[in-house]
C-alpha cells in the first residue's frame, strides 16, 4: 500500500460486491490489477487483452478470488477497454479531489 490510492481502495474493500458472489472481499483475496496504460501506436492490437489474461490467470492460479482496479471515469478508452475484459464498476473512491471508479471482477 505505498499508493494513497490502493489506501482507499483497500480500507474500503468490504463495501464493495462483485456481481452475486456471497464471498467478501478482502485484501487476503484479492489480487490488484493494473493501472496499465498501452502506448497510442501500439493500441487495438491485443496487447491489453493479452496482459490482462496472463495477470488474472496467474491471480487466479496464485489463489486469489477477485481482481480489482481503478480508473479515471474521464479515461472512457480504458474504462470500455476493461468493461470488455470483464471488468465491472463494482465502486468509486476520491483522492485529491478526484473520482476513481473501482473495477472488479471474480477471477
Amino acid at each position: 500500500a505505498k499508493f494513497p490510492i490502493l489506501d482507499q481502495i483497500t480500507a474500503n474493500l468490504s463495501s464493495f460486491t462483485i456481481g452475486t458472489s456471497r464471498q467478501a472481499i478482502r485484501k487476503e483475496n484479492t489480487s490488484v490489477y493494473g493501472p496499465v496504460c498501452v502506448a497510442a501506436p501500439y493500441r487495438k492490437n491485443g496487447i491489453l487483452k493479452r496482459l490482462s489474461s496472463f495477470a488474472l490467470d496467474q491471480a487466479r492460479e496464485t489463489g486469489y478470488t477477485y481482481c480489482i482496479s481503478f480508473i479515471s471515469p474521464e479515461n472512457v478508452i480504458s474504462l470500455s477497454a476493461h468493461l470488455k475484459l470483464s471488468f465491472a464498476a463494482i465502486g468509486s473512491v476520491h483522492l485529491n479531489c478526484r473520482e476513481y471508479l473501482v473495477m472488479g471482477q471474480k477471477l
